[in-house]
């Protein structure tokens, strides 16, 4: 049987490839701890906003009013933040709250819709888009 280094008398901690390996298991091992921390990240980030996509999916396939929208949404602890009528306006609340996604693709869904609305829900920004006979015509989901 064997006796371990420390009992033969052996230098045990300087032994230049024990450091190496035992360096090379916490460099490993922490990497494998980013990239699981990252994908993680990734996978609840998508799954939150896959899910108010949905949602706003769904509701617009049933094409309700603009007041309905709004009461159910407050309802749930929504905040409408403004209502626009024009790009211009739209561009106004966006820069005022500070609301981060590609204004171009908001801004061009505005020019079909007479009204847009603008609500804070959880961590995440409506935009609903309504036509003249205050029927949701469309909507932008982005985060906050």
């Amino acid at each position: 049987m064997r006796s371990s280094p420390a009992l033969r008398g052996e230098p045990v901690l300087g032994d230049k490839k024990r450091w190496l390996g035992i360096l090379g298991g916490i460099v490993g091992t922490s990497a494998l701890l980013a990239l699981c921390l990252l994908l993680g990240a990734w996978a609840y980030g998508y799954r939150r906003y896959s899910l108010h996509e949905s949602r706003l999916r769904r509701l617009n396939e049933q094409r309700p009013n603009a007041d309905l929208v709004t009461q159910a949404l407050r309802a749930e602890g929504g905040i409408l933040q403004g209502t626009a009528r024009s790009g211009v306006e739209l561009d106004g609340l966006l820069a005022r709250d500070l609301i981060r996604g590609d204004r171009t693709v908001i801004l061009s869904k505005a020019a079909d819709a007479a009204e847009a609305r603008v609500f804070f829900v959880g961590d995440m920004v409506y935009i609903i888009y309504f036509g003249n006979d205050q029927a949701m015509r469309d909507y932008v989901c982005v985060g906050r």
